[in-house]
């Protein structure tokens, strides 16, 4: 994708929601009332006749591979950046992302904490529990980012 003019997405938190604000280097931040009314509100609810995975083609493992494969029904594959992935997931507009493949804490910690403010989930894919962070080895596990 050629280098964009605007952000696309920025995460606003406000009254113990989270929204999305659309072309935010477009908006005067300082302006409550121009913030909220080009805010929405997440998440964004979409009935999904299927179900939408985010992945990457440089990073398609084996197990990215397996894991689509057992997903019932029709799966729609969109390859996208790294911390866009999580927020297609933030914003309901994808399912899942499976990362099998290695990342560091500085790759995933913005992106799970936009998640987890939109109502999902980043777990551990061995033992489906929550990353935390600043731990001695900064390598993360595999995960499940979901909504």
């Amino acid at each position: 994708m050629p280098p964009q003019p605007w952000i696309p997405f920025s995460l606003v938190w406000m009254g113990g929601r989270a929204y999305k604000l659309v072309n935010a280097s477009k908006v005067n931040i300082a302006n409550g009332d121009e913030l909220i009314s080009k805010s929405v509100a997440l998440p964004e609810v979409e009935d999904h006749q299927v179900t939408t995975i985010v992945a990457s083609r440089s990073h398609m493992a084996g197990e990215t591979k397996e894991f689509i494969e057992n997903i019932n029904g029709e799966v729609k594959v969109v390859s996208s950046g790294s911390s866009l992935k999580f927020c297609l997931v933030a914003e309901g507009k994808a399912d899942y992302y499976p990362r099998f493949a290695p990342t560091m804490e500085w790759d995933t910690g913005a992106g799970q904490a936009i998640v987890e403010a939109a109502g999902g989930s980043v777990l551990r894919y061995q033992d489906k529990q929550r990353f935390y962070y600043n731990r001695e080895n900064l390598l993360n596990s595999w995960f499940l980012a979901s909504k």
